[in-house]
C-alpha cells in the first residue's frame, strides 16, 4: 500500500488549547518526574534492601533526570535514618604506627576531643604545681638529708679510723686529700723525707691502704646516691599516681560507657604517669639578656602533647539523618581517606591527628553517590571500592602500599567498619560493560535503576512536562513562556527523540534551549519568551553549525558531486546518507549505481571489496542475493554478476538503510528500466522484500529536499521512506511549506513492489495461477532477463 503523507503526518503539532494559562509564570511547580516509573521503583527497592551486595547502579542519558529523581528519593529515605557515628583516630600507645579508631555516637566525637584537650591542660599546671608543693618539697628535703647523713657518717668513720693509723683525710673543694700525721700533726714534705726508712715506708703503705679506702667509700656513696634516685622515683610516682588518678576520675565516669574509651583513657594515664617529666615545663635562665634568652630557648626541645590529641576525622554532631555524600573527583585518597605529611628539619613526619577522612568515611551509616565514567577513569580507585565494598571496611592506606611498591615505615590505622550504601550513575554503555567484563560488578551492584530518554506525547504528559518546564524556569530565573512557545517547545521535544508520539526526558537540552531564548526575549526587552524567541534559537543554532554542510552543498551545486534531481536513469537511483558531526547531524544524496551482466559473482558490493564497507552494510547487500534468488530463479541456476557502489563516496560506508535503493537500483539495471531522479529512495528491506525502519528519516527528508532545492527553485521532488517510519516525522516548516504547495512529497511503503510504480512506472507484477508474471510488468522484465541471463551461461540461445 503506498501511502502518500499528508502535512500532519509530516509534523504533529502541540494542541496549545490544552494550556489553560497565557504563559508559564501561573504555573505551579512540582517535584515530579516525568516518566521514570520504572526507574522510580528500582531506586526504591535498593535503598530499602539492606542485605550485602545491594548496591545501585543508575543509568541512562544525560539530561533524564538521574540525579534530581535519586536526589529526591535519598532525601526522603534519609529521615527515617539514623545510624551515624562520630568516627575518631587516637594514638596507640603500644604501637604509634598502628592508631586506634573510636566510634562515637554524633557530636560526642568534638566533646570527647575537647575534654581531653582540657585534660592535657590541667596535668601541664598541675604536675609540675606537684613537685612545688610543701608536701613533697618536705618529702624530698628529708630524703636527701638522710642520703647525706649516709654519706657523711661512712666518711667520718674513715676519717677517724685513718687517724688512728697516723694519716689526715681531708674533704677539700678539690676533692679528697690525704698526709700523714705525727703526734697530732701533719708532716711536712721535708719532715716526711728526714725519717727513718722503715718509717716512712709504713706511713707510704697506710697511705696506699686508705687510698683504696676512700675509693671503695666513693662506690658505697654512688650506691646511696642511686638509692636516692629511686626513692625519688617512687615518690614522684606516687605523687604523680595520685594527682593522675584524680584528674582522670571525672573523664572516666563521663565515658564509663563506651568500653574503647575507657581502655584508651587507662592508655593515656599510664603514659602520663610513665612520662610525666614531659609536663614539667623548662624555665628560662632569669638573669640572660633577651639575645641568649632566645638560643637558649631554641635549643630546649618542647615537649608535644599531639599524642593526647583525639582526631575527630568524621563528624556528624550537626548531621541530621543519614548522610548523602556525592563525590564529584573519585580519586583513590578522595575516596578512601589519605595520610598528610609535614616537613620538620627536612624530614617528612606523620601521625595520626594527620589522618584525614574520604568520602567513603562521611558517607558511612548513608549513601555514597559517584558517577561512574570519573570513577573509571582514577587509577585504581575501582579496584579500591571493590575490595572496601567486599570486606566491608574502609582500610586507610596508599595507592602505592595497596599494590605493595612502597616498604618505608608509615603508619597503618584501624580500619573502619563499612556501613554505606554506594550508588554508581553511568551510561548504559559503563553498565553493561562492567556487567560483562567483570566478575564482582554483578555480586556489588544487584540493582539497576534504567532512565527512560523518552516518554509518551499524552495530554497528560503534556501538562505535566509545561509544569516541569515551570520549574526549571523558576529555578534558573528565566522569562516565562506564551502558549505556543511551550507548545513549541513540545514539538522539539519529540524531534529530539525522532518520534511525534512521545517526548524527550533530556531536559539539559531543554533547558539550553531555554536560555537561549531567554537572551533572545530579553534583547528585544520581553517580558516572556514567544514562539518567535524558539524559533530564532533554533536558527541560530542550526547557521553557527552548518560551515561544513554549505561546502557539501557547494560543491553539488557546482557539479563536483554528481546528483541528479531530474529526468530518468537506468540502474541508477538518489540514496540518502546522514553525516553525524556530534553538535549537528544533516544528510546528503549519494548516487548509487548498478551494473548487471552474465556470469555467476552474484552481487558484489565493490565498497566490500575495496574494505570501505561495514558489516551491516555488507549483510544487507547479501541480503538482496539472497531476495533475488528467492523470488525469481526457482528453477533455474541465477548467472548474474552485479556491481553495486556508492558513486563518490571515500570513507566507510555502513548501516543497511541504503539497502531498499540498492535492490531498486539492481532491478532497473536488470531489467533495463529506467528510474526516475526526482526521486529519492531510504529504508532496509528482509529476505521477503518488506520495507524495515531506520534511523535519521527526517534529516534524510530534509538533505534531499535541500538539494532539490538548491539545484533547481521550481522542483519536483519525492521521497520515499519506510511506512514503519511513519511516526518519527517532525520534519521543519520550510519543508512543510513546499508540500502543501504541491513541489515535494514524501511516500510510505511497506513493501518493495509498492515503490516500483512511483519509481519506473510500470507495475511491480504479481505471479499468475501458472506461476507467470505479467508481461507488462516489472518482475516478470527482470525473471526474462535472469533467464536469458542463466540460458547464456550454458551456452544457449534466449529465445
Amino acid at each position: 500500500m503506498i501511502k502518500l503523507l499528508r502535512i500532519n503526518q509530516l509534523y504533529t503539532r502541540c494542541d496549545t488549547s490544552l494550556f489553560k494559562f497565557r504563559t508559564t509564570a501561573s504555573l505551579r511547580t512540582t517535584t515530579k518526574i516525568l516518566g521514570q516509573e520504572r526507574a522510580n521503583k528500582a531506586i526504591n527497592t535498593a535503598l530499602n534492601i539492606k542485605h550485602s551486595g545491594y548496591n545501585l547502579f543508575v543509568m541512562g542519558n544525560t539530561g533524564t533526570g538521574k540525579y534530581t529523581l535519586l536526589d529526591k528519593l535519598l532525601k526522603e529515605k534519609v529521615k527515617s535514618e539514623n545510624n551515624i557515628y562520630d568516627w575518631c583516630y587516637v594514638n596507640n600507645f603500644n604501637d604509634y604506627t598502628s592508631p586506634k579508631v573510636i566510634k562515637l555516637p554524633p557530636g560526642l566525637g568534638i566533646r570527647f576531643k575537647k575534654n581531653m584537650q582540657k585534660l592535657v591542660k590541667v596535668f601541664q599546671e598541675k604536675i609540675p604545681q606537684t613537685f612545688k608543693q610543701k608536701d613533697y618539697l618536705l618529702v624530698k628535703k628529708n630524703l636527701e638529708k638522710k642520703i647525706k647523713y649516709e654519706q657523711d657518717k661512712i666518711f667520718h668513720e674513715l676519717k677517724n679510723e685513718a687517724r688512728k693509723s697516723d694519716i689526715f683525710i681531708n674533704d677539700t673543694t678539690a676533692g679528697v686529700t690525704i698526709s700523714p700525721l705525727k703526734e697530732g700533726k701533719t708532716l711536712t714534705s721535708e719532715e716526711f723525707q728526714a725519717m727513718d726508712i722503715y718509717e716512712r715506708e709504713k706511713i707510704e703503705n697506710n697511705i696506699l691502704f686508705y687510698k683504696n679506702k676512700i675509693d671503695e667509700n666513693a662506690r658505697k656513696e654512688l650506691e646511696i646516691g642511686k638509692s636516692l634516685i629511686e626513692e625519688m622515683k617512687v615518690i614522684d610516682n606516687n605523687f604523680i599516681t595520685n594527682i593522675v588518678e584524680k584528674n582522670m576520675k571525672s573523664i572516666q565516669q563521663k565515658y564509663s560507657i563506651y568500653k574503647n574509651i575507657i581502655e584508651y583513657l587507662n592508655d593515656v594515664q599510664s603514659d602520663i604517669i610513665e612520662n610525666f617529666e614531659e609536663f614539667i615545663q623548662v624555665e628560662s635562665p632569669q638573669n640572660a639578656n633577651n639575645i641568649e634568652n632566645i638560643l637558649s630557648q631554641s635549643l630546649v626541645s618542647v615537649p608535644s602533647f599531639d599524642i593526647y590529641d583525639v582526631n575527630v576525622f568524621v563528624n556528624n554532631d550537626k548531621q541530621k539523618g543519614a548522610p548523602i555524600v556525592y563525590e564529584q573527583n573519585p580519586t583513590y585518597s578522595n575516596l578512601f581517606g589519605r595520610i598528610e605529611h609535614i616537613s620538620h628539619m627536612g624530614t617528612l613526619t606523620t601521625d595520626f591527628n594527620l589522618i584525614k577522612a574520604g568520602s567513603m568515611h562521611k558517607a558511612n551509616g548513608g549513601y555514597l553517590i559517584i558517577d561512574a565514567r570519573a570513577l573509571l577513569f582514577q587509577p585504581y580507585a575501582w579496584e579500591g571500592l571493590k575490595r572496601m565494598l567486599q570486606s566491608k571496611k574502609i582500610h586507610l592506606e596508599t595507592v602505592e602500599e595497596s599494590m605493595g611498591l612502597t616498604s618505608s615505615v608509615t603508619l597503618n590505622p584501624q580500619s573502619v567498619d563499612l556501613d554505606a550504601k554506594v550508588i554508581l550513575v553511568g551510561s548504559p554503555f559503563i553498565y553493561y560493560l562492567l556487567y560483562e567484563d567483570d566478575e564482582d560488578f554483578k555480586h556489588l551492584f544487584k540493582i539497576e535503576a534504567d532512565f527512560e530518554y523518552e516518554t509518551i506525547r499524552s495530554n497528560e504528559n503534556m501538562l505535566l512536562y509545561a509544569q516541569i518546564i515551570a520549574t526549571l524556569i523558576k529555578k534558573n530565573n528565566l522569562l516565562p513562556l506564551t502558549k505556543k512557545a511551550l507548545g513549541r517547545i513540545i514539538e522539539f521535544s519529540s524531534r529530539l527523540v525522532d518520534n511525534s508520539k512521545k517526548l524527550s526526558t533530556d531536559f539539559s537540552s531543554i533547558v539550553d534551549l531555554l536560555q537561549e531564548a531567554n537572551y533572545i526575549a530579553k534583547f528585544r526587552a520581553a517580558n516572556n519568551i514567544k514562539n518567535e524567541d524558539i524559533l530564532t534559537v533554533l536558527n541560530d543554532r542550526k547557521n553557527r553549525s552548518e560551515r561544513i554542510k554549505e561546502e557539501v552543498y557547494e560543491q553539488i551545486k557546482q557539479g563536483v558531486i554528481q546528483i541528479h534531481t531530474t529526468g530518468e536513469k537506468v540502474g541508477q537511483i538518489n540514496g540518502l546518507s546522514v553525516l553525524d558531526f556530534g553538535n549537528f547531524i544533516f544528510s546528503i544524496p549519494i548516487k548509487i549505481s548498478a551494473l548487471t551482466r552474465v556470469g555467476k559473482e552474484g552481487v558484489l558490493d565493490i565498497e566490500r571489496e575495496v574494505d570501505l564497507s561495514g558489516a551491516i552494510h555488507s549483510k544487507g547487500v547479501m541480503i538482496l542475493s539472497s531476495f533475488l534468488a528467492s523470488r525469481y530463479s526457482h528453477d533455474f541456476s541465477m548467472s548474474l554478476t552485479a556491481s553495486l557502489v556508492f558513486e563518490q563516496s571515500y570513507s566507510i560506508i555502513d548501516g543497511d538503510s541504503a539497502s531498499l535503493a540498492e535492490l531498486y537500483t539492481l532491478l532497473s539495471s536488470i531489467a533495463n528500466i529506467p528510474i526516475k531522479q526526482n526521486f529519492a529512495v531510504t529504508g532496509s528491506i528482509n529476505q521477503s522484500g518488506e520495507v524495515q525502519a531506520i534511523g535519521g528519516v527526517n534529516e534524510k527528508i530534509e538533505g534531499f529536499f535541500d538539494i532539490c532545492k538548491l539545484k533547481d527553485r521550481n522542483f519536483k521532488a519525492n521521497v520515499i521512506i519506510p511506512y514503519s517510519n511513519i511516526k518519527n516525522l517532525m520534519l521543519k516548516e520550510e519543508v512543510l511549506d513546499s508540500v502543501r504547495k504541491g513541489e515535494f512529497k514524501v511516500y510510505a511503503i511497506k513493501h518493495i513492489d509498492e515503490g516500483v510504480k512511483l519509481l519506473m512506472n510500470i507495475q511491480a507484477g504479481v505471479r499468475k495461477e501458472n506461476g507467470i508474471f505479467p508481461k507488462d510488468s516489472l518482475n516478470y522484465m527482470v525473471e526474462r532477463r535472469l533467464i536469458e541471463f542463466s540460458e547464456l551461461s550454458l551456452g544457449k540461445k534466449y529465445k
